[in-house]
């Protein structure tokens, strides 16, 4: 029901240089978000090998000292968005979530470029779809997407240069370690 062994990822999260050394020392830990419109659940939000985009959210984010670092996951129990198999899990849990508790009223907004930036609807069916496994009871230790933003890469395209790929860790214990990126500035 879930994709199991996917090996092991590198995982990249933007932040600034003093919470990076902080976590690469082991002061410290990468927090789970937990906003009610983070696209894939609650977690700690990992760019799924991509220090440069990691970087460039950083900055983007206006941390004085903009860093990255980065991390080894074993995804384990993965709720994987990127195949078919993901994809109806979710309208399963959609469907689940209208008989237990009604329709939701939460909705996807803030669009930029046609493309929900808050996530509130996604968020509530994620988090539905990753209590429990019905068929095993096992909770799901990390999700994964592909998410399409930014610009067209050139005229035309239906490419856009920021569409990536995050990795949502809901279970602390899928992150084996931290590293910093060979160069700890841009990528």
């Amino acid at each position: 029901m879930y994709t199991e062994n996917l090996g092991l990822i590198l995982g990249f999260h933007g932040c600034n240089k003093e919470l990076a050394d902080r976590i690469i020392t082991g002061k410290d830990d990468i927090l789970p978000s937990k906003n009610s419109y983070d696209w894939l659940g609650s977690g700690m939000y990992f760019w799924d090998r991509d220090p440069k985009r990691a970087y460039e959210f950083a900055v983007e984010k206006k941390h004085k000292e903009p860093s990255v670092v980065g991390a080894v996951i074993d995804p384990k129990r993965c709720l994987d968005l990127r195949c078919r198999e993901g994809h109806e899990i979710l309208r399963e849990a959609y469907d689940n979530y209208c008989m237990e508790v009604g329709c939701p009223t939460q909705r996807n907004t803030s669009f930029k470029d046609d493309i929900p930036m808050k996530r509130d609807l996604d968020y509530i069916i994620i988090e539905s779809a990753c209590t429990l496994d019905s068929d095993t009871g096992e909770k799901i230790d990390t999700v994964i997407g592909t998410f399409f933003e930014g610009k067209e890469i050139y005229p035309g395209s239906g490419l856009r240069d920021k569409t990536h790929t995050q990795i949502c860790v809901r279970n602390p214990e899928c992150v084996l370690g931290y590293f910093l990126p060979r160069d700890g500035k841009e990528p």
